[in-house]
């Protein structure tokens, strides 16, 4: 798939809205970049990763290209994940649901009691109830360049466009330095724009829905019964 750097989509905005200072924009197209790749959401949003990160003092640091976990892995092992708000329990009832809260992993005194590993995502870290060690991680990850910048899906070329211009036309409708109605048109291009490189995405290839097709009249009670 070919992907397009967030500074290109800049440029564009540079070059549209004449805009004097670029280095003042880019971060924040960056950023921008980012939001619309999430709100898409398909598959050809982000990068799917693996690798091995260590953790220690109970917690692991994810990777700063992090989207959204997969699953993980402890040697032979997959955790238990904990999405209670607490994130470690008792091993006193051998029901989860019933076990009882404890210490938060933030200001564990006492070693955790649990002897099943569990962990918990939260706030760019994985905790742990175990103390040090390393783990696999498979995950979703915004796609980056040799030089770290966000890059963007062809498909999603337009619609990321879109969102960058939307956002960057809000602070200055709201404070005048552009019409308003001019903001709304291109916030209606977003929302149009964003619906459609979700479907293109989701939608089934010729060949993908034929063989749907195909399985699903293999699945028909009628086949062959005759009135």
């Amino acid at each position: 798939m070919k992907r397009i750097s967030s500074k290109t989509i800049a440029a564009q905005l540079v070059r549209d809205f004449d805009i004097d200072n670029p280095n003042r924009i880019i971060n924040a197209v960056a950023e921008w970049c980012r939001e619309a790749l999430v709100f898409i959401g398909t598959k050809e949003s982000f990068v799917r990763k693996e690798c091995v990160i260590p953790y220690k003092n109970y917690k692991a640091e994810l990777p700063h290209d992090f989207y959204k976990l997969i699953d993980l892995k402890i040697g032979d092992d997959y955790p238990e994940i904990s999405t209670r708000s607490f994130r470690i329990t008792s091993n006193d009832d051998a029901n989860l649901a019933d076990r009882r809260s404890m210490q938060s992993l933030d200001n564990l005194i006492d070693p955790p009691s649990a002897t099943i590993t569990k962990y918990n995502v939260e706030n760019g870290y994985i905790y742990f109830t175990a103390e040090n060690g390393s783990v696999g991680i498979s995950y979703f990850a915004f796609p980056l360049d040799e030089e770290g910048d966000i890059t963007v899906d062809i498909s999603h070329l337009e619609a990321a466009t879109s969102y960058c211009k939307y956002l960057y036309l809000q602070s200055r409708a709201v404070s005048g330095k552009v019409p308003y109605q001019i903001y709304k048109d291109q916030e209606s291009r977003w929302y149009q724009q964003c619906a459609r490189a979700r479907g293109n995405n989701t939608m089934p290839s010729r060949g993908e829905a034929e063989r749907l097709a195909s399985i699903w009249n293999n699945m028909t009670p009628w086949k062959g019964i005759r009135k």
